[in-house]
């Protein structure tokens, strides 16, 4: 399984930014994986980490606190 199919998979949906997260950790600040998909398609777009502060910014409904 690749690691994009594993966060779609495992992850949290993120209306706001079309695209599944999930928490990676990381030494210093935490960080998420980040699945970006197509709108009409479905497909996947992208796949990079995320900063805490970036997604807490991006996307409300996480409810997250950087």
């Amino acid at each position: 399984m690749t690691n994009a199919n594993h966060v779609i998979k495992e992850g949290q949906f993120v209306p706001e930014m079309n695209g599944y997260v999930i928490l990676v950790g990381g030494e210093g600040s935490v960080k998420y994986a980040f699945v970006g998909l197509d709108r009409a398609t479905g497909n996947i777009t992208t796949l990079h980490l995320k900063s805490i502060k970036e997604l807490a910014k991006r996307a409300p409904s996480l409810g997250l606190i950087p």
